[in-house]
Parts: structure tokens; sequence; C-alpha cells
């Protein structure tokens, strides 16, 4: 719970405490202060002057014949209030104002006859002007609380945050949402990349003013998934100030890494940042500055650092990152205020990998820089006491170069050793089965994305009687660009020998497009104060979604406002009208904003060949490398063509959350508040790609062709992506390209390419059963998938106090995750492509059961002190995270496909029947010879590269259960969360520094940070693949494969002046 005031010395009686007054004249980056003025026995004073003082500027009011007032739009942080009237004391009063927050307050003023003057302490009251749910914090209350040096670690304070589990982000998961399902807002404009989803901007802590952290209950200025999470920076004032800063987390001195037989710990990263800032005024009263820079530095070794057969070892990572940051904030009046925010950062990675190990000669390593630009312009109008202005004008710009560390030598992977063993055609007797060796490194991507976006924005807030309405309009048009190629033009594959007309492969891989997204917002609410301390609220928010291909033309529209409206109902209830009790509720939907991969993968140019040649037209030296070509591959696959301009489901739908909350606030007469939120939230209408087929993975609709025989013949497509809703019920419009229609009629008269009646596609499903030529519409009334979606309830159970010298925050929350999709990205299998991850590419499905991200516990305790101690300040800190395992499933376990066991089908019980037959015709054959690859008949949703075997005749065989390949996406009998839950983590971190006056107003603090203070070291991932590639079970199944970062050490200095 938010603490409103600091205790000054009174000069008369001040009571605060709650207030009937709306005000809502708070945005994204200002907030609000509202309240009463009357006299000891509870009358309204009205003219009394209320005046407000910051460290920029001083704003005044008189209060109305209720003796109400209200001033919105104010920077947050503390401001002075000044409560005057003829007759009666003066009253002087601190409040800390919080960004997006209402502040109600209430003056009883004494009489200047009175004789006894009562001084009462501080009273902590509850907002009752919102039923949001999460955490609004200040930096400097978090000051000795031991945490990361981003806002990442502050977020994960709020209760019902818990990590994201997506490698390489620290996006945290907010009631049930996935790491990209979260809306990131720095002062006030939105920083979330929109290519993925993820956090757009980093910012050190030092840099950071206050951090809201919004966990449900949104208004309707803001929407998400997930969470809200919005940071304001510091700003100049009228006094001159800054300090410096280093940190230092060594090597060496930590805990070491942790192992098993099967995986290695990487040590602990060795780190030190550098940095300063400053602020103050540039004309006093009016115009003010806020300015800083960090450096950072982080040197990761790795987990396995011997050398390969060139004598290349895994080389250490180092990352460089520069921060500047710049605020000007101008008054042109005490009412109206312009302020603009400008942060960048260049970031650096060098990652030296030599893969694998001591096999092969391969440098496989990068170059990554990456740079953020974010520019925003605010400006705040108070235009009357009752009517509020504010305007956002800004943009955000996020640029990602990566280039291989070896630009020369392409890159071969030789999969012989997998199938001939070590040492089998004179081959190295270094190399592993079922390794591979690696030469090279040319080959890997060159890649630049680049997002930009431009974003404007207006609220207005108008007050009328007990009435606050507000409405607002806002744009974010984002360009995301993509340029990728294979450096060298091509990476090579050698696969076993034999004659297979794929024994050596080149792959190009190629794109280079922009692709655009327009998101358009309205929104109005109004609160309305019933009386007797109830206030209603009641609105709707509406977005229109536009996505564009590379082409600049829509290919996804959502803009029907009764289908896409967000409606907003919500109340608060203060019991006892003292500001003490608040029991609240409140019901909301929220709309998914789609990241923009899927346009660049699927509506760009996105190219991906494979030419496959035989050993009889090529050459392979085994012991250099060195290749060579025939003049014509023996087959060309294009494995971009079915993926690009997927067809769009009829009617299909955004994804929405429905939430519903319930909660009660309580503070007691000792400053403690208390708190207890039920929260239910479902996500319904997932939207993924799908591939329809039958029961035995057959294709309603083939696509187009992905592969071509060296005379030209197109072979058949792996089946028609399609983009929509998971359910039983589909209806699309083909690709024009689809093989199902080249192929019609292309064999004899009134037959196909197989010779079937032209009424059967090329798989043997009977054509017009399902597609209607007149309409052009495929139409299936059972797609083997059910409804997706999930389930996410909890309950969170609140306690907080703040004091000047004590800050403590404890959060228990039960919750329970469940269904069948994860989220837009998928922490299981690490996909981050939002909308297309594998989760219902093919039948079977993920399948229901516990999701991934459930933790049923988490206990969240942070706390600190303020001693005396030698003429300075002590501050010790503590923050105790404790969370339940998360749920283990059994991927490619395969069976869910019609029951049978994991694996190959060697006993041939999982034939397709094309021929209608009970029986098989012909006794099966492997796939193997040119006549056997070349014949149609091997080819299907799973049989590109010999993966089917057939019998004669028109019966296939479908060698392996996992229909579609996707192994990672496919549990155990249709269920998740089987296989038992990883190990509960237990983490106590804790915080020492000392403060120390050096003369005037320097200070100098020297600190400490142990982080893991007892060492506990257990696993937070455990190997999921409950069978290998070739459909044995995986002995390593349940393995840890990550650990808890053992006990590690920073130390810091900071310099205040």
């Amino acid at each position: 719970m938010n603490r409103i005031f600091t205790r000054l010395g009174f000069t008369a009686a001040a009571l605060v405490a709650g207030s009937g007054i709306i005000a809502h004249a708070q945005t994204a980056t200002t907030g609000a202060l509202s309240g009463t003025v009357s006299d000891k026995n509870g009358a309204p004073l009205a003219g009394a002057t209320v005046r407000l003082s910051s460290s920029q500027t001083s704003r005044t009011i008189i209060t109305g014949s209720d003796g109400a007032f209200r001033l919105g739009l104010l920077n947050p942080g503390a401001w002075t209030v000044e409560v005057t009237k003829g007759g009666f004391q003066k009253i002087t009063q601190t409040v800390s104002v919080l960004v997006n927050q209402t502040q109600p307050v209430t003056f009883k003023m004494a009489s200047e006859a009175a004789t006894v003057v009562e001084v009462l302490g501080t009273t902590t009251t509850v907002d009752s002007t919102t039923t949001q749910t999460g955490l609004t914090t200040t930096m400097e209350n978090l000051s000795a609380i031991p945490k990361g040096r981003d806002i990442s670690s502050v977020v994960l304070l709020a209760p019902g945050a818990v990590g994201g589990g997506m490698a390489g982000h620290d996006d945290p998961s907010i009631g049930g949402g996935s790491a990209a399902e979260n809306s990131y807002v720095v002062d006030g404009l939105s920083t979330t990349n929109t290519n993925r989803g993820f956090q757009g901007a980093t910012l050190v802590t030092d840099f950071i003013d206050q951090v809201e952290v919004q966990t449900g209950g949104f208004k309707p200025e803001f929407s998400a998934l997930g969470g809200v999470i919005n940071a304001i920076t510091k700003s100049g004032s009228n006094e001159f100030k800054g300090s410096a800063w280093l940190t230092w987390d060594p090597i060496g001195i930590g805990a070491k890494p942790k192992h098993n037989e099967f995986y290695s710990q990487a040590p602990a990263p060795s780190r030190y940042d550098v940095g300063a800032e400053v602020g103050g005024p540039i004309i006093k009263d009016k115009l003010f500055y806020f300015a800083g820079i960090d450096y950072t530095y982080t040197e990761n070794s790795g987990s396995n650092n011997l050398p390969n057969r060139s004598g290349l070892a895994n080389g250490t990572q180092k990352i460089d990152d520069y921060q500047v940051i710049a605020k000007v904030n101008w008054y042109l009046t005490p009412d109206q205020q312009f302020t603009f925010s400008a942060n960048l950062n260049d970031h650096k990675d060098n990652q030296p990998i030599a893969y694998p190990a001591t096999l092969g000669n391969a440098s496989l390593g990068s170059l990554i820089k990456g740079t953020t630009q974010n520019l925003v312009i605010n400006y705040d109008w108070t235009i009357s006491p009752s009517l509020f202005l504010s305007a956002k004008l800004g943009t955000t710009q996020y640029k990602t170069d990566t280039t291989p560390a070896d630009t020369t030598n392409i890159a071969v992977t030789d999969y012989r050793w997998e199938d001939d063993g070590p040492g089998a055609l004179g081959g190295d007797p270094n190399a592993g089965s079922g390794l591979g060796y690696r030469r090279g490194g040319a080959g890997y991507y060159v890649a630049q994305d680049k997002t930009n976006t431009t974003q404007a924005r207006l609220d207005l807030s108008y007050f009328l009687g007990t009435h606050n309405m507000k409405f607002g309009v806002s744009q974010l048009t984002s360009k995301y660009t993509e340029i990728a190629a294979t450096s060298g033009g091509e990476r090579v594959t050698i696969n076993a020998v034999g004659t297979s007309s794929s024994q050596i492969i080149r792959q190009f891989l190629h794109t280079n497009a922009t692709v655009k997204e327009i998101i358009t917002s309205f929104y109005a609410q109004d609160t309305w104060d019933v009386g007797a301390g109830v206030k209603l609220m009641y609105g709707f928010r509406f977005e229109m979604q536009d996505q564009r291909d590379l082409n600049d033309k829509s290919f996804l529209k959502f803009d029907n406002f009764k289908d896409y409206v967000q409606p907003r109902l919500g109340f608060t209830w203060d019991v006892n009208q003292d500001g003490k009790t608040k029991v609240s509720g409140n019901y909301a939907k929220y709309f998914e904003q789609i990241p923009q991969r899927m346009a660049i993968r699927v509506y760009a140019n996105e190219t991906y060949l494979r030419y496959n040649y035989r050993f009889s037209n090529s050459t392979y030296t085994n012991a250099t490398g060195a290749y060579t070509f025939g003049a014509t591959p023996n087959t060309i696959t294009d494995y971009a063509t079915p993926f690009s301009f997927d067809p769009i489901a009829v009617g299909v739908k955004l994804p929405e959350r429905n939430e519903y909350i319930l909660g009660i606030d309580h503070t007691l007469p000792s400053g403690w508040t208390v708190g207890v939120h039920g929260k239910y939230r479902e996500l319904k209408n997932p939207m993924e790609d799908m591939v329809f087929t039958d029961n035995f993975g057959n294709p309603y609709d083939e696509g187009p062709a992905i592969s071509y025989t060296s005379t030209g013949a197109p072979r058949y497509g792996a089946g028609a992506a399609v983009i929509g809703n998971p359910g039983a019920y589909q209806q699309w419009r083909p690709n024009p390209a689809s093989m199902t229609l080249v192929l019609l009629g292309r064999g004899p008269a009134g037959t196909n390419f197989l010779g079937n009646p032209y009424t059967q596609n090329n798989y043997g499903i009977d054509y017009l059963n399902y597609y209607n030529p007149a309409t052009g519409l495929f139409t299936v009334q059972n797609t083997n998938f059910p409804k997706a979606g999930n389930k996410f309830s909890s309950v969170d159970f609140t306690l907080d106090k703040k004091t000047d010298r004590d800050v403590f925050g404890f959060s228990y929350t039960w919750s329970r995750l469940e269904g069948n999709y994860e989220g837009v990205v998928s922490s299981s299998n690490g996909q981050a492509d939002g909308n297309i991850t594998a989760s219902f590419d093919y039948f079977p499905y993920a399948g229901y059961g516990p999701l991934p991200l459930d933790r049923t516990h988490v206990v969240k305790l942070y706390a600190s002190h303020r001693f005396d101690f030698f003429s300075g300040d002590l501050n010790l800190g503590v923050n105790w995270t404790y969370q339940s395992g998360t749920p283990n499933s059994a991927w490619d376990d395969g069976s869910v496909s019609n029951g049978y066991a994991p694996g190959w089908d060697t006993a041939h019980l999982g034939y397709l029947d094309y021929d209608n037959n009970t029986t098989l015709s012909g006794n099966p054959i492997a796939v193997n010879t040119q006549a056997d690859y070349d014949n149609p008949l091997n080819w299907g949703s799973g049989g590109i590269g010999g993966q089917w075997i057939g019998p004669t005749g028109k019966d296939h065989i479908h060698s392996f259960l996992d229909i579609g390949f996707y192994g990672n996406a496919t549990a155990v009998n249709g269920t998740q969360g089987t296989a038992g839950r990883s190990p509960a983590l237990n983490n106590v971190d804790v915080h020492l520094d000392w403060s120390k006056k050096l003369g005037g107003k320097m200070k100098l603090t020297p600190s400490v940070d142990i982080f893991n203070l007892f060492n506990t070291r257990y696993a937070t991932a455990q190997l999921q693949q409950a069978t290998t590639q070739g459909g044995s079970p995986e002995a390593r199944f349940g393995a840890a494969t990550a650990w808890q970062q053992g006990r590690r050490y920073r130390f810091g200095v900071k310099l205040q002046f």
C-alpha cells in the first residue's frame, strides 16, 4: 500500500484522513491531490487557501462552499501543503504525491483563540478512487532493499509478479500472462518493443524516481493481457544536487557453479558499473534540468572452455552498456508545464563460441550491437479547477545488428558421425556419435532488426458535481524492419551416406522487409461519488488494430466497436467514510496487442531454400571439409512459401482476457495496512497458426508446394498453416498457390496428379466434402483442436508499513494457472514469435493441465531499517522470496497419437488408409531410394526427407507417432503438468550501507549486498523431453538443466552532493 504522508511539526490541529471528493486529474506521469478543509467539529470551511509547494513550483487553490479542493497534474514527489484561513491556525503538512494516484487528505483547523494545540500523528489512508491492484513505490523507499540494478527486480516485489521464464529476457509473468503480455511505460511513453512484446527500455535504478506495477484493475488509459509497468525518471529542482556511484560484482569469491553428469552451470558473471547524475535549476521556479550517464561492463566466462580441434575455445562473453538520460521541466505558468525526456542506450555483446567443444573447428560466436532511443514531450495544463488537459508526443527506436565472428569459412555440419559412429569413414576419433562435426562459422545469420514507433496521446479530465469524467485518445504507429541473410551466402549440411537425394544440403536464408502496425485507442470513464462512501467507476476502452504486410496492405484488422470494446466497471466503498477501510470490486476486459514477429515471418518476404544433392554429382572431402556441387540439385525445397501469406480464418477474433477482482484494504491505528484481494482471469480466443488435418495427419488444404524435383515437378505441400483461433469449426480461403488447387485436374481427364478422382486432394481426402469452389472456402466441422485458453485464479494477502526509519512489505499469493495455452510466447520451449508458436501447429496439440508458469505459493518479504551509528546512518535491508516449483511435463511421449506407444512405429500400427481398405496393400518398404523419394505416396505432412515409410499401393505407415514432429509441444496423453514439479525456490538477499556526511551537502555511502545469503542451490529447470529424436526413452529426462545462482556479492560506493 502507498504511504502518503511524512510527518513534520504541527502548529495546529491537522487530521489526515479519507475524503469524499473525487479527483482523477492524474496521468501516467503525474499525480493528484484532493481533500476537504473543515473546522474541528467537521463543518466545511469555504474560502480557505490551500497552497502546495514542491522543489520546483507552487500551486494555490481556494476551497469551495463544501470546503473541498482538488489539484491535478502534479509532478510526483514531496509537496508541502499549507492551509490558511482568517481566524484559524495555519496547518502545514508534507504529502508524497505518487504517479498515477490520487492522494486523499482532510484537514481540520483549530481556531486562533484555542489555548491548547492538539498535535495528531500521521494517519495513513487507503485510496478510494481506484480499484487498481499492485505496487506503487518511490526508489528512495527501496534504497536499502537488496535488488538488481534495473527496474526488473523492482517489478518482482509486486504481489502476483513472478519470473516469466524466457531465457535472455527479464520480463515477468503478471496475473497469469506470459512474459510478452505486459505493457511498459517510461515518462508517459510506451517502451514495449512491438516486434516481440518484451521490455524495450533499460534504465539503472539510479535514474528512476517512482515505479508503478499494475497487476489488475487497470484504469481505461491502460490495457495489457499481463501487467502494466509504469516508471518516471528523476527531475531537476531549485536545488542543485547530484551523485556519483560505483558498484562491483567480483568473480571468484562467490559460490562455485553447480553441475550434474549432463549439464553444468555457468559461473556467476563479473560486472561493474560506474555512473553519475546531476540536476538543478536553469531558471529558478521556471526551468529545470536533470542528466545522467552510466557505463556497465559484464563478463560471462561460460560453462565450457575446452578447446576444439583448431585450438579455439569458448571465450569470455563481454558486454558493454552505456546509458544516457536527460530531462527538462519548463513551467510556462504554475498551471502549465512542458516536460522533455530522453533516454539513450548503446549495447555491445561480444560472444566467442567454439562448437562443439572438442568436436570440429567451428567458430560460432557473434557480435551483437544494439541501440535504444526514446524521446517524449509532455504538456500538462490545468485549464481551471475543474478542467485538466494532458498531451504527449514521442518516438522510440530499437535497433540490433548481429554479425558472426567468422565471416569467411562457410559453416559445414557433418552428420555422418551420427549414423556411422566415431571414426567411421576414416573420420576423426574425437567426433562423438549423434553430435556431428562442425567446421567454419560463416553461414549463420547476419541480421539487423529495427523498430520505430511514433506515439501521440491526449487526455482530458472534467469535474461536474459528484462526477469526474475522463476522456482520451491515442495512436501508436510501429514500423518493424528485418534485414537478415546467411553470411557467406549459404551453409552446408552433410547427411548420412546412402542413396538419399539430400546427402549434401545447401541452405539459403534471407529476409529484407518492413511491416507496419497501427493501434488507435479511445477511452471514456466516469467516477461517480454516490454518497455514503460509495464510488462507482464505469467506462470503456476501444482499441483498433491494423496489422500490415511488407506491401503496406492490411492482413489483420480489428476495428469493430461491438466486438472489441473493453468495458471497465468497478466500485469502492469507504465503509466508515474515514479512509480506513475500503471494499472494492472490478470487472474488465483486455485485448492482446499483437507483436509484429508474425507479420515479418509470415507476411513479408522471408526466404528459406534448400538445394539437395547426392554424392554422385557432388564431392565432400572429409579431411579438409572442401566440397563441390553438381550443376543441378536433385530437389529444391522452399520452406518459406507455405509459411508466407498464410490464410486467415474467417471470423478470426482478437485474443481477450476477462478479469474479476474483489478485495478489501484496511489501515490499522498503528499505521499497518492489510489487504486481501481475490482475482480471476480467463484468456479466450488465443490466435495461432494451425494446420488442419484428419486423425492421421493428412492436411485438408495442402498449401503451396514446398519442393521440386530436378525436372521442376512440384511435390505436395506440408499442409497450409491458417491463422485463427483454435477450435473445432474452422473456415478459410486457401492461398491461391495451394497444391490442392494447382494439382486439381492435372492428371488424365477427371483425375488429379495421383490418378484419383478429381474430388480427392493428393492426400486422398474427399476434396468437395471440405472445399466449395463456388465460395472458394474450406470448411471443416471438426479440426481435432479444442478451444484454446487458460484460467488464472489467485488470492493475495498483503501487509505494509512505512515510517521515516522503516519500510516493510509482505505478500502471500496463492494462485492456479491451467489450460492448454501458455500465452503469446512459450517458456516451455523458448518460442518467442508471438501467435505463431508450435502450440497448435499440428494435431496432437500441447494438451491441457497446469501450465509452465503456475506457482501455487509465493511469499515475498522486503524490509529495511535505519539505525544511528557512529555519527551516520546505518541501513539494513532484506529481501526474501519463497516460490513453489513449476509443473513438469513429459514432452514428445507419442502416446497422444492414437494411443500407440512412443517413438517409431516399427509394428506398423499407425498406418494411414488412403483407399479405405482395412488392411495394408503390400509389405511396408522404407523410403530410401530415389524411386521412393520421388513417389508422391511417400510425402506427407510429416514426410519431408523420408520420415514416412510406405507399403506398395495407397496405404502409408506413419513411422513416428508425433505427427507434427513438434516433440517439445506434444505432451503425454494430451495433458500437461503430469511429471511432478521442479523444486521450490527459497532465496534471501541482504543489504548493508552506512552514510556519513563529509561536510556541506556531501555524503559518502559505502554498501555491500549479499545475494542468496544461505547459498540455496535448487534446480530452476529440468529436462522435460521424454524421448529422443529417434523415439527412445530420454536418459536425461528430469535432470536439472539450470540452478539458482549461488551466493554472490556486490560492493558499492556512492557520493552525494
